[in-house]
């Protein structure tokens, strides 16, 4: 059909006429019949006959193993296959029709798998699903017969669902004229790397239409005839590059997906403006493995001076006690935050991203549209050249894409999502001149956080930005006697006012770094994400700078989106799993928000100096130790139950004394690990947890427990993918005995609790008679509290296709 000299010859080529053909789309097949099972609704019948055993198939859905051949016998096939329960297909469907098969995967679907249309494939055949057609075909053959056993009835069923077949399922029929066909048309119309130069609207419309003035554009399989689609499909879209984007970007590529992120600037972010990095947040970068490089470039926060406004001669200011330096403990080696101005942040971010997976973000590159499919999403991109006034615009297809765009964000707009806050008149009133400035050498040292007056009046801060080599300073002004719009409007407008408000001559500046109004917006959506498509840091929430959150809030939407993000990219976990990420931090988000906006009111509102100072303060709970996820849908534990009505505060409870599946997970130091040679080597659990996998810690002695912990071990091997997504770690107590004959256990690490931290710090009994299991997921928070095979079962049902 195609003449082999005209291969490379676009222009002949598209003289060619082509004769009619109907599109293999047109065509229902077997597979689509199956495949499409929400055009076949369930019947009561099928109702009927199933319903009795919905929990029984539920459990033989999730732990297949489990099962007994005398109540599925269907389970005698797979043994005798040898194939993994998780991938062997049962193609027996007995005399039913294709109709009445479909039924059946509607009722299955629905009451069952509980899962989208898209994961069909992951249940279709299988032994749940193939002991469901049993069960129909049982009460069809058997609804009225008495005197038989349900085992016996459930054998006669299988052998007739096994030996009567008139219409073979879709795993062994084929239309090969149709594939055929369905495979010519992806050579012709998409332009893959796969269809070269031949496809791509080539087969010249221009020139005229075809046979019967046939389109062959109309109709086709969705997804081929994309203008100027891209090569390759990439993983994920980040849209946006600044600390949320680039922790989302890192996190799937520790995770081996692949990424591209693009940013509509046309230059990096410079100034400060986030630069509190809570002891949360400072867990988050070890975890990521890039604690080296922030301890590199951090420093420590700077005692905060008031002074008089204007200054007295022989003023000394007051100290202000905004951040309570706290020691660090074995269970918080981080228990007080660091300060980094965010352009040293995103610069430390990239460098690493691109050090070790080679990524760069792409600049002048702005997301304008994107529309989102069963399986992928095809975004439009326009590429600026800077002072060029020339475009380029690109399509790209992507499993995911995550906006990461700020507070106007392009994405959170075309989801329709709603962006809802505080719009009252009096924070409207509200605002500051805030930016960065370059201070002479000698004027101001760089030791200590400057303030002088109070919202009453005039109110002006400067802070050290602690570059090395250099003097900058962060300012803001605000105050009910200032003009922002005046003060901002130019250099020497600035210098006035700071002179004017400290009342000294004395303090030279140089150039400004950046300059502008800042006034509140306080703000949040109820959902982050729909689909395939999701937003994260201020794209999804916007507060006020007091309390330093909304940077170290943006870093575990992050880090939360992304390990689920890369579980669903390998096809580990189902879709489904990615509606936790709004579950989980919707809470914490409004909670924190409210927060924050009262510490605002309190600092920035005029107001008696004693209420200005209480706003100053910063508690303990913003340190984000108590964020937790206790009442998630994919959290496990069988040690803590909650009421229906118990409340659990998502942003504080997690910090309340107890340790529970949904809490970050504490660290514990002088691990030594068993069979090492170096006998004065040893390690902490925040060295240990990794983004790219589950640790599981087993708490047990192998003196007491070692039948146990190998079940268990056991078990966990007989996971999906086990080796690459997940590491298994015994804990030994401090007094076991039994440290050299645990060097030989199948786990991927035994370690002994030397000084007890770890017993202590997960508040487990060092004579315990049974092991206690924390799984401690990829963003180091506890997913399951658990103390045996089935807790573990259940937990990873919750979280693998299983």
């Amino acid at each position: 059909m195609i003449v082999d000299e005209l291969w490379g010859n676009q222009r002949q080529r598209r003289l060619i006429r082509l004769g009619r053909w109907e599109h293999p789309l047109l065509h229902l097949r077997e597979e689509d019949i199956l495949m499409q099972c929400e055009d076949y609704p369930y019947t009561q019948e099928v109702h009927d006959a199933l319903n009795p055993y919905i929990e029984y198939l539920k459990k033989i859905y999730y732990f297949p193993e489990d099962a007994s051949i005398e109540e599925v016998p269907a389970k005698a096939y797979v043994e005798k296959s040898k194939k993994p329960m998780h991938q062997c297909i049962i193609p027996f469907t007995g005399d039913l029709t294709l109709e009445d098969q479909a039924r059946v995967g509607n009722w299955f679907e629905k009451f069952v798998s509980q899962t989208t249309p898209i994961s069909r494939s992951e249940w279709q055949s299988l032994l749940a699903h193939a002991h469901a057609i049993t069960l129909f075909l049982d009460y069809r053959l058997h609804s009225h017969v008495t005197g038989m056993s349900k085992s016996e009835r459930l054998q006669v069923a299988w052998i007739h669902q096994s030996t009567e077949q008139v219409s073979p399922n879709n795993s062994k029929v084929i239309d090969v004229d149709l594939e055929c066909l369905e495979y010519l048309e992806t050579r012709m119309f998409e332009r893959s790397a796969e269809a070269g130069v031949a496809g791509w609207y080539q087969w010249g419309l221009d020139a005229g239409y075809h046979q019967d003035n046939w389109d062959p554009y109309v109709g086709l399989r969705e997804g081929l005839n994309h203008f100027n689609f891209q090569d390759e499909k990439g993983d994920s879209l980040e849209v946006g590059a600044g600390p949320t984007g680039l922790i989302n970007a890192l996190t799937l590529l520790r995770n081996g997906i692949s990424v591209r992120i693009i940013e509509k600037q046309d230059s990096f972010q410079l100034g400060t403006r986030g630069c509190g990095m809570q002891p949360r947040t400072i867990e988050m970068y070890k975890l990521l493995g890039i604690l080296p490089d922030l301890l590199e470039v951090k420093t420590d926060p700077f005692p905060v001076v008031k002074f008089s406004s204007p200054q007295g001669d022989d003023e000394e200011g007051k100290v202000i006690p905004m951040v309570e330096r706290i020691e660090n403990t074995p269970s918080r080696p981080y228990n007080t935050g660091y300060m980094l101005m965010q352009e040293r942040q995103e610069h430390l971010l990239r460098t690493r991203i691109e050090k070790d997976y080679g990524v760069t973000v792409e600049l002048s590159t702005e997301l304008s549209s994107f529309e989102e499919h069963e399986d992928h999403v095809i975004a439009h991109i326009v590429k600026h050249v800077p002072n060029a006034g020339e475009n380029t615009e690109e399509t790209v297809k992507v499993d995911f894409l995550v906006g990461a765009d700020g507070g106007r964000s392009t994405v959170r707009k075309q989801l329709g999502l709603p962006f809802m806050g505080d719009d009252s008149e009096s924070l409207k009133e509200i605002g500051m001149v805030a930016g960065d400035i370059e201070a002479l050498e000698g004027t101001l040292d760089q030791k200590v956080w400057r303030m002088w007056g109070d919202t009453t009046s005039n109110l002006l801060s400067l802070r050290p930005c602690a570059i090395p080599h250099k003097t900058h300073l962060n300012f803001f002004i605000g105050g009910a006697d200032v003009n922002l719009e005046k003060v901002a409007s130019n250099r020497e407008e600035l210098v006035n006012a700071i002179h004017a408000i400290t009342g000294r001559d004395d303090i030279k500046f140089g150039k400004v770094i950046n300059l502008g109004v800042w006034r509140p917006n306080i703000r949040m959506t109820s959902s982050f994400g729909k689909g395939r498509v999701f937003i994260a840091g201020d794209a999804a929430h916007v507060h006020s700078p007091t309390g330093g959150q909304g940077m170290n809030s943006g870093v575990q939407d992050a880090i939360n989106l992304g390990w689920k993000l890369a579980l669903v990219s390998k096809n580990l976990s189902p879709p489904s799993i990615l509606t936790s990420y709004t579950a989980e931090r919707v809470p914490v988000i409004a909670t924190m928000l409210s927060k924050t906006t009262e510490l605002f009111h309190k600092t920035f509102q005029p107001a008696s100096p004693e209420k200005m100072a209480e706003g100053w303060r910063r508690g303990y709970e913003l340190r984000m130790f108590g964020v937790n996820y206790r009442k998630s849908g994919i959290i496990l534990d069988e040690k803590y139950s909650y009421g229906a009505d118990e409340a659990v505060d998502p942003y504080r409870s997690g910090d309340d004394g107890t340790v529970r599946a949904g809490d970050r997970a504490p660290d514990a130091p002088k691990l030594s690990p068993v069979g090492q040679t170096n006998a004065t080597t040893y390690t902490t659990f925040l060295d240990l947890y990794n983004p790219a996998y589950h640790t599981i810690l087993i708490f047990a002695d192998p003196g007491r427990n070692r039948e146990a912990i190998e079940t268990i071990l056991e078990t966990i091997r007989g996971l999906p993918s086990s080796k690459e997504i997940i590491k298994t770690i015994v804990v030994l107590p401090q007094t076991s005995s039994s440290a050299n004959d645990a060097s030989t256990s199948s786990a991927d690490m035994v370690l002994l609790d030397t000084e007890g931290y770890a017993y202590k710090h997960y508040d487990v009994a060092g004579d315990s008679q049974q092991p206690t299991v924390f799984i401690v997921r990829p963003d180091g928070f506890i997913g399951g509290l658990v103390f045996g095979v089935e807790g573990i079962k259940k937990y990873f049902g919750l979280i693998l296709k299983l």
